[in-house]
């Protein structure tokens, strides 16, 4: 990995291991604070445009969820210049909703830009769950 693309990994892995941990302030750390941000939840109302909302939903999470355990990346493309970045991972999850156990593959796309002492910081993200081969459905009553 060249030295760009290893700093923006770092930042995200960052995000990612602190949303594993359930630490705010690790995730939050990473958030642009110069750059308007936007967050593409996988729930259809999870449009976030502010660093407050984010750590909203943030903290949403963290109380729904537990036992987070992200697995090794399956997929990862990163591409970044002097000041911009993009890196998109596939990874699969597990955690538990009221006691009970899931297990899926979260694929992120990420936008980061360099920010004060050369610190890549996240200003977008937009997150899917992929479907099975051949169970999509684009019902959404």
């Amino acid at each position: 990995m060249k030295n760009n693309d290893s700093a923006v990994f770092s930042s995200v892995m960052q995000f990612i291991n602190g949303y594993a941990s359930k630490d705010l302030e690790a995730c939050m750390r990473v958030i642009s604070t110069s750059a308007p941000v936007i967050f593409f939840g996988t729930n259809l109302d999870e449009v976030l445009r502010d660093r407050e909302s984010i750590e909203t939903a943030l903290i949403r999470d963290f109380e729904s969820i537990s036992d987070i355990h992200f697995g090794e990346y399956q997929q990862l493309f990163t591409h970044a210049d002097n000041s911009l970045a993009s890196l998109m991972i596939e990874l699969p999850i597990s955690f538990k909703v009221a006691k009970e156990s899931q297990q899926c593959i979260f694929r992120y796309a990420f936008c980061l830009k360099k920010e004060g002492s050369d610190a890549w910081q996240i200003y977008a993200v937009m997150l899917s769950v992929p479907f099975s081969s051949e169970t999509i459905s684009f019902d959404n009553k």
